[in-house]
């Protein structure tokens, strides 16, 4: 038997088993304990989503925050600056029906990886996340190579993005158009395209509060 015969049989024993797959997207493994601590928060906020029963809502997985403090952004800084944020924060999308109608906030041990505290509030920039999830599942280069999802934010909503990390390369998707139109929502951007634009609003933004609407 030829050896490009022995490879393509060794490759498809490996799918079938499951012991190697396509590229995606990968999620972090949730704190301990989250699911249930976020069934629990939501059972307690349930008239804002304008429902009756807990069952009629769903989490999505959830993403682990990023925080990057404003000081590093204007220094250029963001991928090396980025780290746990909120006390080692993550962030469920609540779905009622196919739609994200709120956020499930989760905050965990840096230690031993419990849940010691979660939130669900009813918020409309749920529905801009799921739209940036969206868009980081159709790009291109996720079903060449693995890239972990996560949430990187710097404290204002002008600076929020998904953000796909991958081995050798970083994207990043904002939730917001930049006020003199240099960044649209919703599209993809590399580290240095991302900095190019939010380093010299995070400077003036030290200097003089941006307006947020």
């Amino acid at each position: 038997m030829k050896s490009p015969m022995k490879f393509r049989l060794l490759l498809a024993c490996m799918l079938f088993l499951g012991l190697i797959g396509p590229a995606a997207i990968t999620y972090p493994a949730a704190p301990e304990g989250g699911k249930e601590a976020a069934l629990q928060s939501l059972s307690h906020a349930l008239k804002p989503f304008r429902v009756d029963r807990v069952e009629d809502l769903a989490i999505s997985a959830p993403c682990q925050i990023y925080r990057v403090e404003l000081t590093n952004l204007a220094a250029g800084d963001l991928v090396s600056a980025a780290h746990p944020g909120y006390a080692c924060g993550w962030e469920c999308l609540v779905l009622k029906g196919p739609k994200a109608g709120g956020l499930c906030f989760l905050w965990a041990d840096r230690v031993t990886g419990k849940v010691t505290n979660c939130l669900a509030v009813a918020d409309e920039v749920a529905g801009k996340w799921q739209a940036a999830i969206s868009v980081a599942e159709q790009v291109p280069v996720v079903k060449q190579r693995d890239y972990a999802i996560r949430f990187v934010d710097v404290g204002l909503p002008q600076f929020r993005a998904v953000w796909l990390h991958g081995r050798s390369e970083d994207i990043f998707i904002p939730l917001y158009d930049d006020r003199g139109g240099r960044l649209k929502a919703l599209q993809t951007y590399t580290e240095k395209e991302l900095i190019r634009v939010w380093q010299p609003m995070a400077q003036q933004h030290l200097k003089e509060p941006i307006p947020l609407d």
